[in-house]
């Protein structure tokens, strides 16, 4: 990266996030380090330029405590850009990011009754509305749980002037869901959400691998786990048990026990993990052509579900400093499993 694209991706970086919020987080890592606000402000904006991490994965990671060496071991979003633009073809990303086009794609794997509301009659939504206790309302368009509506069916007054207000916009378009049962073990860690899998798979030389998966959990009131949305998230071992504490990008604190549950996370064993890897190795296989892709995963009492793909997976939830105990990112691991040198 040249030193004119550096800058760039410093102010950007810097500018959406404001100097005050980078400050904040400067000022947290000074109360636990005991280290000069001043001169983590002045490693922060290094990272940005040398490594391309943001001030938030910066404390995420605990870089405070890095050498150099270390540094050089974590995913960066340039790393994760890179294997997008060589894995993923971009005229089939909507075939993820719209959430119309991935019902209709994916319709197999997704264990649930799924429509796109433009794509019904009005006799048909209200047939629908009329076969289930809760709906879940979202925007075709929307990420990171934002735009989410949980509909309790029996107060909809009027199905038709909300199928009227759905449709009113050819612009906006809507999905609406069956509502997900999860599986009793799952609502242990928190009922009041879908705590989903995200698991992150490559598609090389026409063979699917399985790379990673986190674990989000709702925390609150809101009905979405999406740490955007204040959930909180811990690293899946390969064998489909927690042993880290879940994590709170929001309040930037870790839980050894879900704060709403008290269901202890470390030692939590994930229902029906290999069916998960299972369902997403084959979800893989359907479009070669997106082969780097972090898909949303619920466990149901009748087996794992997707719930979603993304084609940027979030490079960063697996590199937390809790779960990098030996201090190095997991960069040599993806490297190991795709072969060879990612981009920087």
């Amino acid at each position: 990266m040249n030193p004119i694209t550096k800058a760039k991706v410093f102010l950007n970086r810097v500018a959406s996030g404001s100097f005050k919020r980078m400050g904040n987080f400067a000022k947290g890592i000074h109360e636990r380090t005991g280290k000069p606000t001043p001169l983590i402000l002045g490693d922060m904006a290094w990272c940005i330029l040398r490594y391309g991490i943001g001030y938030q994965e910066y404390a995420n990671y605990g870089f405070e405590n890095k050498s150099g060496a270390q540094r050089k071991t974590y995913m960066t979003m340039n790393h994760s850009v890179a294997l997008n633009k060589m894995l993923n073809d971009d005229s089939l990303v909507p075939m993820v990011d719209d959430k119309a086009e991935f019902i209709h794609r994916y319709r197999n794997f997704l264990g649930r009754e799924c429509h796109v509301v433009d794509e019904m009659n009005e006799e048909l939504f209200r047939t629908f509305l009329s076969k289930y206790d809760t709906v879940f309302l979202k925007a075709a368009g929307s990420f990171g749980g934002l735009d989410v509506r949980k509909i309790r069916t029996a107060e909809v007054e009027d199905p038709y002037a909300l199928y009227k207000e759905l449709t009113a916009d050819p612009k906006k378009r809507y999905v609406i869901e069956e509502a997900i049962h999860q599986h009793p073990e799952m609502n242990r860690l928190c009922a009041k959400s879908v705590n989903t899998l995200r698991m992150v798979t490559i598609v090389k030389d026409g063979t699917a691998k399985f790379i990673y998966a986190c674990l989000r959990m709702g925390k609150g009131d809101k009905p979405v786990d999406n740490a955007t949305s204040g959930g909180i998230y811990t690293k899946v071992d390969r064998d489909g048990v927690l042993r880290y504490p879940a994590y709170c990008e929001k309040e930037g604190v870790f839980y050894e026990t879900h704060p709403d549950t008290g269901t202890v996370i470390k030692g939590f064993v994930v229902p029906m993990f290999d069916k998960a890897v299972e369902l997403v190795l084959n979800a893989a296989m359907v479009e070669p052509r997106l082969g780097y892709i972090g898909w949303d995963v619920a466990i149901t009492e009748n087996g794992p579900v997707l719930v979603e793909g993304n084609v940027l997976p979030g490079y960063d939830i697996i590199q937390n400093s809790a779960w990098c105990p030996d201090g190095n990112g997991f960069l040599p691991e993806f490297e190991k499993e795709f072969g060879m040198k990612i981009p920087h």
